[in-house]
């Protein structure tokens, strides 16, 4: 009887095919990092709060008082937009909101629980102020949400391209226990390109 044994050379290239298949996308590890400083008033200038330190406030400790909630966007590899919704419990009491952006040709929207920006293109993936959101707060977390609008909670890359940012990714204030510091992505990094799945076999 004929043997139908596979080719020697065929779990390697099961091996290389699966993991092109699985392969991160350029944003994929895109955070969104809440950060909050207890203040009547949050100017579009801070030191980063992912940077070398103790990393951002997700725990408020003193409800009723005013707080600026920082959104900055982290470890994006090249983007043009992004998208997010905000929730807070009844007993918050939204102030306002001003936009930060990245650059001066900028347009920028934020509304009360939508932040919606587009801007020119950036690169690199560092720390990026955003907006300063005006809260008093009251109890339970100030959180990001999947967006009522299309593509939902995302980033666009520079070609206009939506990437979703996973509720593992979105950073959470809350009065007491319970917030998530976001600077670092939840999301494994995987090889991006043939070429580097190809260099583990040199």
């Amino acid at each position: 009887m004929r043997s139908h044994a596979l080719p020697s050379y065929l779990p390697i290239c099961l091996l290389l095919a699966s993991t092109a298949a699985v392969s991160a996308a350029p944003n994929e590890n895109t955070t969104f990092v809440l950060h909050a400083v207890q203040t009547n008033f949050g100017p579009c200038e801070i030191q980063d709060p992912c940077g070398p330190g103790p990393g951002p406030t997700v725990e408020i400790t003193q409800p009723g008082q005013p707080y600026a909630i920082y959104f900055l966007v982290r470890n994006f590899d090249a983007i043009s937009s992004l998208q997010a919704d905000l929730q807070w419990p009844a007993d918050w009491t939204y102030g306002f909101a001003i936009s930060c952006p990245p650059n001066p040709l900028d347009c920028f929207h934020v509304g009360p629980h939508t932040i919606l920006c587009t801007f020119n293109c950036i690169t690199g993936g560092a720390t990026t102020l955003m907006a300063v959101i005006q809260m008093v707060a009251g109890s339970g977390c100030f959180e990001i949400v999947d967006s009522i609008w299309p593509y939902g909670t995302h980033v666009l890359d520079c070609q206009m391209i939506p990437e979703p940012v996973p509720k593992a990714n979105r950073g959470r204030v809350c009065v007491g226990p319970g917030g998530i510091n976001a600077c670092a992505s939840a999301v494994p990094v995987l090889p991006k390109t043939w070429g580097l799945i190809k260099s583990q076999y040199r």
